[in-house]
């Protein structure tokens, strides 16, 4: 008896809990891989790709035929996605230059309102937290480290290795209590690609996919799973290498999985579509890439043909989730139900070329019989199966207003900014050369460009400076120019073509931060100031700023003013490990012991490069007078710093000092034999300790 009445508790007990649980509503899981074309999927189609995991994931999922981005650039498609806005609303416009502003709502911090908890790993630079989107996240893992961030290098281009990403998510999601909601961001399939067997694109997406493939066994069936890409990649159709800067379907059609909680049952194979294709690449290069056309022939439980949208993703997650949400977008949970809806219409822009080219920005609208890419001006070319030869006047309509009435500018100039650029001798304000040159008539450039670019730096130096001279515009090519002149040694002439680039475009933000490192490097420590004081006036959340003048304040000794930067720089970014190792040098020098061994401790949790932490360790506490304490870290010192006398000699006359020669006496020896014994410190311990060292 005692028995069934255990057993009929335990069921009425899982009843309750399961009523909870759906009234608290499902776990979510949001998967955006970052540059991830539909069809190099197996579920859209593709026989070549090795997809396994994401193909088993829509065998019980809803497939979208036909989803679109709002822009081939990572951050502002990112913010279409958590906002459910287009860049016009959000405010986002191109990678560089913009951040997501706090009076915008994310998704996250909708779904933290009704008690979930919220975290988010991301892969790209692009993406850290500086940039706005960690807006409603409890977690937001993004720890790129200041020895990566802090070379010459192109924006963007640092990430965290996918596994990394994962493992961090697995701990955050095994951890955490329910209801939570988790945005996992992959960066594989972007470049440089690295796959070393066959296709290098297919290889990279086949390493998410893998990578991936733990974190799906460990989402429960009952979570919400939404898996979709920021943006695809041309491989060269309409002669672009990547994306950014054209608009075909190349790079605005993405992949979009949603499985509801529970899955879908039954399996879809609706017929194949064929999709020309306008395959432009140059002789000799990318070889390796398989670009034949790949069958538009998708398997799934459900396949959705309507015309759907990247700010349609936030308000379907609201739905299944059970909040109020009001955006652009409009929830997919009627069509994956079954219901009839309106036609959508998809728009895609890209204000890159203007930006970084000076050419006119491209946008993009279609719907289901037209798809129109246009200039800012109108150039319209049409690309659907429609017999229509002319656009409808209300699908340019929507072009025109979801672009808006205005180019946005990147980084406006403020008075304090003006006198920072004056004080380094530039006119103030953006003098972006304009001209009303369409990026799709300028395929040329872009193919040497690109060529230019892959070259070794003393001969893309050469055809840099040959472009240049053609499309003096071009700020593209200017920003690969200094990349060039700083791989190749020449850190002064790099510094010179960072200038001339700041000269035409002041709030140029690769070029602030290339600036600024050269000059840190150069020792021109006024100039490296001046530049960090402009990039912290762009955006008070970008880290950089403070590192570059930390490093500044090191070297010029002063702990004083390290310590106040320092300060300031852990408030945006409380996890950097450069920042606390050189607060704690700084403490250490003001003696301030526990300070400095606090931030030690952040300095080594956090992934410090510096490898004499606990040589640090061992002489905060010998200052602090805990000498039992300092010998542990000594002791520790010596294994760590191979070679390195520093442990031996300081931790022996240390003991020496406090009369404990027993223990000093392996220190000392170890210290004489690495040519320590003429130091008259050591010659001192050795003789007051009588350590016989023949």
């Amino acid at each position: 008896m005692r028995i069934i009445t255990f057993l009929l508790a335990c069921q009425t007990e899982t009843v309750v809990s399961t009523s909870i649980e759906e009234e608290k509503g499902p776990d979510v899981l949001l998967i955006t891989i970052d540059t991830l074309r539909a069809d190099r999927l197996g579920a859209y189609g593709d026989s070549l790709a090795r997809t396994p995991n994401i193909d088993s994931l829509a065998l019980e999922s809803a497939l979208f035929r036909e989803a679109h981005t709002h822009s081939p650039l990572t951050l502002p498609a990112h913010a279409s996605i958590l906002t459910g806005l287009y860049p016009n609303h959000h405010g986002v416009r191109d990678n560089a230059g913009f951040a997501l502003s706090d009076d915008q709502i994310t998704i996250a911090e909708r779904l933290k309102e009704k008690g979930y908890q919220t975290g988010a790993f991301v892969s790209a630079f692009v993406l850290e937290h500086s940039w706005g989107l960690d807006q409603g996240f409890d977690r937001y893992h993004d720890p790129f480290h200041p020895s990566v961030l802090s070379k010459v290098r192109a924006f963007g281009e640092a990430e965290i290795p996918s596994a990394e990403t994962i493992n961090a998510a697995l701990s955050w999601w095994k951890s955490t209590a329910s209801p939570k909601f988790a945005w996992v961001h992959l960066y594989d399939p972007h470049t440089p690609w690295e796959g070393k067997e066959g296709d290098p694109y297919r290889s990279d997406v086949a390493q998410a996919d893998r990578n991936l493939s733990r974190l799906l066994k460990a989402v429960p069936s009952s979570s919400l799973i939404v898996l979709t890409s920021d943006h695809g990649e041309s491989l060269w159709e309409h002669g672009e290498r990547e994306h950014g800067i054209l608009l075909h379907r190349s790079v605005t059609r993405v992949p979009l999985l949603i499985r509801p909680p529970k899955g879908l049952q039954g399996r879809e194979n609706p017929p194949s579509i064929s999709t020309p294709l306008m395959i432009m690449r140059p002789e000799g290069q990318d070889e390796q890439l398989l670009l034949e056309p790949v069958p538009n022939a998708p398997k799934a439980a459900k396949v959705l043909e309507p015309i759907v949208r990247s700010i349609d993703i936030a308000p379907t997650i609201a739905d299944y989730v059970g909040v109020d949400w009001s955006s652009d977008g409009k929830s997919l949970r009627g069509l994956i139900e079954g219901k009839e809806e309106e036609e959508r219409v998809a728009y895609a822009e890209t204000i890159f070329p203007f930006y970084q080219l000076g050419w006119s920005p491209l946008k993009m609208v279609q719907n289901e019989k037209q798809r129109i890419e246009s200039g800012l001006y109108h150039k319209a070319t049409l690309w659907k199966t429609s017999k229509e030869t002319i656009p409808k006047r209300s699908l340019l309509a929507e072009m025109d207003q979801r672009f808006g009435d205005r180019l946005p500018v990147p980084g406006s100039v403020s008075l304090d900014q003006q006198a920072a650029l004056e004080a380094l001798g530039y006119m103030s304000g953006g003098q972006t050369i304009v001209q009303e040159a369409d990026p799709r008539d300028k395929i040329d450039v872009l193919t040497k460009l690109a060529q230019a670019e892959q070259l070794p730096p003393q001969k893309a130096i050469a055809e840099l400076r040959t472009l240049i001279e053609k499309e003096p515009q071009l700020l593209s090519a200017r920003v690969s120019l200094v990349l060039a002149h700083a791989a190749n040694g020449d850190a002064n002439t790099a510094l010179q073509a960072s200038e001339e680039l700041l000269a035409i475009e002041p709030n140029h933000t690769v070029a602030l931060n290339n600036a600024a490192l050269l000059s840190l490097e150069l020792g021109d420590h006024a100039k490296a100031l001046a530049y960090a004081k402009t990039i912290r006036l762009q955006n008070e959340k970008d880290a950089r700023s403070y590192r570059i003048q930390t490093a500044v304040y090191v070297a010029q000794e002063e702990p004083q003013k390290v310590i106040a930067v320092a300060s300031e720089g852990l408030k945006v970014a409380p996890s950097d490990p450069n920042l606390h190792y050189l607060i704690a040098l700084s403490y250490l020098f003001e003696n301030q012991f526990d300070l400095s061994l606090h931030h030690l401790d952040e300095a080594k949790k956090n992934r410090a490069i510096a490898n004499d932490i606990s040589l640090w360790r061992a002489i905060a506490h010998e200052r602090k007078g805990d000498i039992d304490s300092a010998k542990k870290w000594y002791e520790q010192a010596s294994f760590e710093l191979k070679g390195d006398l520093r442990p031996w000699a300081m931790g022996g006359v240390m003991l020496a000092q406090h009369g404990r020669c027993k223990e000093a006496k392996s220190f000392l020896i170890n210290a004489a034999k690495r040519g320590a014994s003429r130091d008259p410190k050591i010659a001192a311990a050795i003789r007051d300790c009588q350590i016989d060292l023949r």
